[in-house]
């Protein structure tokens, strides 16, 4: 590379993009609380990331369908790092106190305490940063390091209530395999957060019969906003481009 043999580029494109982020168990406290869902949303300080960890290389995901024109990414709401307002939605959901060592508790004096489990040593120093910041807005995160297999058998059971997840792209999307309402009671599927909502059943089906291509996009925006409404996960980051290596032979 040094020596100009082997070419570094990157290549922007608008291929579909997976997404990923922490995925919250719905139908288990406290991410039943939509507004739970939502402080821990704006507890996830991606900014951070880009800056200290990943070379200010990536972009925001703020859509369920990132890098083209599929999703509802320019009108969906910019969910961003902001302690102050997490605080408020956590107070609003009844985590008023604070125990003796720090942490957020409810009317009930139940900590709020999660547990991370990863099947990567390499995430470490990801969830080393993020885990600081649950800390300082008063959630005991506790991070573990398990087997993967164990870790695919325990998202499957929805034994879980927070979970890192990132998922592979469609060259077409398929909504329904992950977002499904009678998935949501069924394990061994894609739809991990349990997630279930009416409208999105409707225009699962809609959009099954729908050969149009405009028409198809439409009714996945219209998923996609009802989806980030709700929020399922905690959302993270992806590349719109693709990084290669080439031989300059004629060079």
């Amino acid at each position: 590379v040094k020596k100009g043999w082997v070419k570094k580029r990157k290549i922007f494109n608008q291929a579909p993009e997976r997404y990923q982020g922490f995925a919250f168990n719905m139908q288990k406290p406290p991410f039943n609380d939509r507004r739970v869902r939502l402080a821990v949303c704006h507890l996830f300080n991606r900014e951070q990331l880009f800056e200290k960890l990943f070379f200010n290389e990536y972009e925001f995901i703020d859509s369920y369908f990132p890098g083209r024109d599929w999703g509802n990414e320019d009108k969906n709401p910019k969910i961003r790092y902001d302690p102050d307002l997490a605080e408020e939605l956590l107070f609003e959901a009844g985590y008023e106190e604070r125990d003796d060592q720090g942490f957020l508790v409810n009317a009930n004096g139940e900590r709020f305490s999660l547990t991370l489990e990863y099947a990567s040593q390499g995430w470490e120093r990801i969830w080393l940063v993020v885990q600081k910041d649950f800390i300082e807005a008063g959630i005991d995160l506790q991070l573990k390091l398990i087997d993967a297999s164990t870790l695919m058998q325990k998202v499957s059971d929805r034994q879980f209530r927070i979970h890192y997840q990132l998922w592979g792209a469609l060259l077409f999307p398929n909504p329904e395999t992950s977002w499904r309402s009678d998935l949501a009671d069924k394990k061994a599927n894609n739809n991990i957060c349990g997630f279930k909502n009416e409208r999105v059943d409707e225009l699962c089906e809609q959009y099954n019969v729908t050969f149009d291509r405009a028409e198809q996009k439409k009714i996945i925006r219209e998923i996609d906003e009802i989806i980030f409404k709700e929020h399922p996960y905690a959302l993270g980051w992806y590349a719109n481009f693709n990084r290669l290596l080439y031989w300059d032979r004629f060079g």
